[in-house]
């Protein structure tokens, strides 16, 4: 066999071991890829959790601080009343319950804007826009004020959506929040 034969074989060789490790290099990446990938949606899974968990520590939170403090009550529940609307507050009466009724809805909209990541915890976001919704519908004065924030886009425009579009469950607020012969 003369050195060109010889060099060609070895070119032959070569060759077939490259296209092998080309072929073992790309499983590889894909491996990696996909390892890559999960660790990603498992890491906005714990994101979404999370704020899950402040949405719902908030919550309880906000629930403690109404039934410690005396003017938050009485903010509450004077906008209870079925028969009360917008004229019926002085403007700083207004201004309060826009403070109470934000501080509310503003962690449940950060929880909406987390679940638009696709990556679980449908029910628990179906149950605070539930929340949300009730609080803007089965109370006259809050309806009033939603439609005042949603004419000034005080919310984004998607969770605003959701809440107005919302079909799932909704409380009646009435029955969640204490009862009016508690506030003096």
């Amino acid at each position: 066999m003369d050195h060109q034969a010889f060099a060609q074989i070895l070119g032959n060789y070569g060759e077939f071991v490259g296209a092998i490790a080309v072929v073992v290099t790309l499983g590889y990446l894909a491996v990696q890829i996909r390892q890559n990938t999960r660790s990603q949606d498992e890491n906005q899974k714990a994101v979404v959790a999370q704020s899950a968990r402040d949405v719902d520590l908030y919550l309880a939170n906000w629930h403690f601080e109404i039934a410690r403090d005396a003017d938050l009550k009485r903010i509450l529940q004077e906008s209870q009343p079925l028969d009360r609307r917008r004229e019926d507050y002085s403007d700083m009466e207004w201004y309060e319950l826009h403070c109470f009724a934000a501080s509310l809805l503003f962690p449940i909209q950060a929880q909406y804007i987390h679940g638009q990541l696709q990556v679980g915890h449908d029910e628990q976001l179906d149950y605070q826009l539930g929340i949300a919704k009730g609080m803007v519908t089965n109370l006259p004065v809050w309806r009033d004020w939603w439609e005042q924030v949603q004419e000034d886009h005080l919310f984004a425009a998607g969770f605003m959506k959701a809440v107005n579009e919302h079909s799932g469950f909704v409380p009646d607020m009435q029955n969640v929040f204490p009862d009016r012969s508690e506030a003096t």
